[in-house]
């Protein structure tokens, strides 16, 4: 009798450690982390195709673009193509009038070299540019961003409206911002039919 009872503890010892492991949902089993980091993003970016968010904001990419191509771009040396680059954050278009879109504006400038884009130039801010619908098209009301240096904080919590979680998806979501950056610039090769396969930031190389 005291054989069984021990055999049967110990086999409840057994499935309670398994179970402390990880949580299985469907084919996938996660195990909790040591540490983590605040949200990022409301969707992380998928390995394959666009992100959620990207389909999301794209009506408005064209003006947003070529806005912060012309007021960030004077602001780094010139180079065979520069790349503007918006990263959203976070969009609340629910008011046609006043459309506010939070992001990383970007502005990545390249050498074409044989059939890889090396990138030589360029910069990001962060910030809330506002847009306002006029017929079929936008136009820009006001653009901010953050300043440099220890300002950047403050300014940008300012921009943020006092939303922490807006906060921190700039500061985190690197991945994030990774998939954005490669499908607009996956984007930008194919509409003017550049001839290269890939694009390089630092010592990186990305297939395109």
């Amino acid at each position: 009798m005291l054989k069984k009872l021990l055999i049967i503890a110990l086999c409840l010892g057994l499935l309670f450690a398994f179970s402390a492991c990880g949580t299985k949902t469907g084919d996938t089993t996660t195990s909790e982390p040591a540490q983590t980091e605040p949200e990022a993003q409301s969707t992380e970016a998928p390995t394959e195709g666009r992100t959620p968010d990207y389909v999301a904001w794209e009506p408005y990419l064209d003006v947003v673009a070529d806005y912060i191509l012309k007021e960030e771009g004077k602001n780094y040396a010139e180079t065979d193509i520069k790349i503007p680059v918006p990263v959203v954050r976070f969009m609340d278009d629910t008011d046609k009038e006043n459309i506010k879109i939070w992001a990383d504006f970007i502005i990545d400038g390249f050498k074409i070299d044989g059939d890889n884009l090396v990138h030589e130039s360029g910069g990001t801010s962060c910030g809330v540019i506002i847009l306002k619908e006029d017929g079929d098209s936008y136009s820009v009301v006001d653009y901010k961003t953050a300043e440099d240096g220890a300002h950047f904080e403050p300014t940008l919590k300012e921009i943020c409206e006092g939303d922490e979680d807006l906060y921190n998806k700039f500061i985190y979501a690197e991945e994030y911002k990774k998939q954005v950056e490669h499908d607009i610039i996956s984007d930008y090769v194919s509409k003017n039919n550049i001839k290269v396969t890939s694009y390089q930031i630092g010592e990186e190389v990305t297939p395109i």
